[in-house]
């Protein structure tokens, strides 16, 4: 796939700007709840994304990053979008399921509605980035980021405001979410869709045949991204079995800023990934490893200077961006931000994982990660509250990132034993 993208460096600013924004509006709703409302009214909010985010991105099946490290057009753009609306369905029909049954009580069942209606919304604009991202287009996904987040938080601000109920907010929060990818997302798509072929690129292509063998590529990705989503809403379910929901509204408030990082690391990858995946692709170790080796230390300054910034100002902080009764325990603030260190790293070293297409690796680290967090918290909240839940998810993590950094050490040393993979014999990307 020849994409006549911007340089790494141009996309990663745009990527970098984009996902900053993102993330600085999606930690602006628990601000906007917790200044409008009160913890009860953020914990059902954290609460209706720990049920849905699982479902929904697990259906995703991690598409756009299989599309963007396409380099070889296996498949054309409308397999992948037919393969997405196909789990759009099903991910809508389990969270209705889920809801029907599972008696959550009907402000909460709203909420989970209402959250799984915008994640779909969401993963609409997701695989267009994917597309955009393969053309190394990044300028256009950075700005599609800016507009979604910015108009999120205003949307679930008015909303809530003016209704002064949480499912005000989340109807306007959604709505926002679909505008952009109508007035923006899709036709940014197709003016990226080269000529002839154009808009008409857009249309889901439904071929049995390359969309069972698209799934069964997907699907290990799809079931590391269930178990990564389900590991890191884990904690939430046992803070709210365990200590009810203020202190879930107190633990997801610190959690959130703990993981803000991660949009930082998240553009990064997805701006070097097509990269790593030529590199990969052509046999070349030394190229990945200089590139790997100073894309690394981007997670690692994070962490650090995350960690002083708990260590040394975690109550004033916490007070300033919420309230005071968050800033009761700048303790778990700060475990929290020293296990965020390690996801930051484990987050990055997906994208060479996936570039690599070791997907059934990657499955098991997750399932093992999972495993083990589940097993701490079984250990730690009950005896240690939410200081617990915080060290459990700090031992995860660093678990985590020590075998994924192993594992892609490994696959860059097997790299160059091949000697380059690409044919000339390469499928047409149309």
């Amino acid at each position: 796939m020849q994409s006549g993208g911007d340089s790494v460096r141009r996309n990663f600013g745009w990527m970098l700007a984009g996902n900053l924004v993102y993330a600085a509006c999606q930690w602006g709703f628990l601000v906007v709840l917790s200044k409008l409302g009160n913890p009860q009214m953020v914990g059902r909010f954290v609460f209706g994304l720990a049920v849905t985010a699982p479902i929904v991105l697990f259906t995703n099946l991690s598409l756009r990053q299989i599309l963007a490290t396409d380099v070889a057009s296996r498949y054309r753009f409308g397999h992948y979008i037919a393969l997405r609306l196909a789990g759009s369905g099903l991910a809508a029909t389990v969270i209705a399921v889920v809801v029907a049954v599972a008696g959550f009580g009907s402000g909460a069942g709203i909420a989970v509605l209402l959250v799984g209606l915008a994640k779909l919304f969401e993963s609409g604009s997701d695989i267009i980035y994917g597309w955009l991202q393969s053309r190394e287009r990044m300028s256009r996904i950075g700005r599609s980021l800016i507009y979604r987040g910015t108009l999120s938080v205003i949307a679930l601000a008015l909303g809530t405001g003016l209704t002064g109920r949480l499912e005000g907010g989340l109807s306007a929060l959604a709505l926002a979410w679909l505008a952009v990818l109508l007035v923006h997302d899709l036709p940014a798509a197709g003016r990226a869709c080269p000529a002839p072929v154009g808009i008409h690129a857009l249309r889901p292509i439904w071929d049995g045949g390359a969309l069972v063998a698209l799934t069964g590529l997907a699907l290990p990705l799809g079931l590391s991204s269930l178990v990564v989503t389900l590991t890191a809403q884990m904690p939430r379910y046992f803070v709210k079995s365990w200590l009810g929901e203020y202190e879930l509204g107190l633990f997801g408030a610190m959690a959130y800023i703990s993981t803000a990082g991660v949009g930082v690391v998240i553009a990064l990858g997805q701006a070097a990934s097509p990269r790593i995946a030529r590199l990969h692709l052509d046999g070349e170790p030394r190229g990945l490893y200089r590139l790997l080796g100073r894309l690394l230390l981007m997670p690692l300054a994070l962490g650090t200077g995350g960690i002083v910034a708990a260590w040394l100002l975690g109550r004033e902080l916490l007070t300033v961006l919420y309230r005071e009764e968050y800033a009761e325990r700048p303790e778990v603030f700060l475990w929290l931000m020293i296990g965020a260190a390690f996801l930051y790293l484990h987050s990055f070293l997906n994208y060479p994982l996936i570039a690599f297409r070791l997907m059934r690796l990657k499955l098991v680290v997750e399932l093992c990660g999972g495993v083990l967090l589940m097993l701490l918290l079984f250990r730690l909240v009950p005896d240690d509250g939410l200081v617990g839940a915080a060290m459990a998810m700090l031992a995860t993590s660093a678990a985590i990132a020590a075998v994924k950094g192993l594992a892609v050490w490994r696959g860059i040393a097997q790299t160059g034993k091949t000697g380059p993979r690409r044919s000339p014999g390469d499928v047409a990307e149309w």
